[in-house]
């Protein structure tokens, strides 16, 4: 239904904006409903740059709230968001990672 009624359409996107935190906000219940909402914010956040910008809103503002099954599913969209389109302001904050070598591992014993 979503596909057919808001797909690349922003304007329909914003409007449903209240609707997708309502379903990602209830909790242990509505598995399905939130599995489809986040598969299609996904789907539309990827095709734009405006349309990852709505999605990132809605999903930064549920990713602190979420358990953490949702907050992971959550994490990995803003993540492809940001991968995607650069640009986009999300919470996610890139560090490298610290690569130890046996020598290294050593030392620290």
């Amino acid at each position: 239904y979503l596909e057919q009624y808001a797909a690349d359409q922003p304007e329909r996107m914003a409007q449903l904006s209240g609707y997708f935190i309502t379903v990602l906000s209830q909790v242990n219940k509505g598995s399905v409903s939130k599995t489809r909402v986040l598969h299609f914010l996904r789907t539309e956040g990827l095709k734009n740059e405006a349309m990852a910008r709505l999605v990132a809103g809605i999903l930064t503002r549920q990713s602190a709230t979420l358990a953490v099954a949702d907050k992971a599913a959550c994490i990995r969209i803003l993540r492809d968001l940001q991968q995607q389109f650069p640009g986009i302001e999300t919470p996610l904050v890139h560090k490298p990672i610290t690569v130890r070598t046996a020598q290294t591992l050593d030392h620290a014993v």
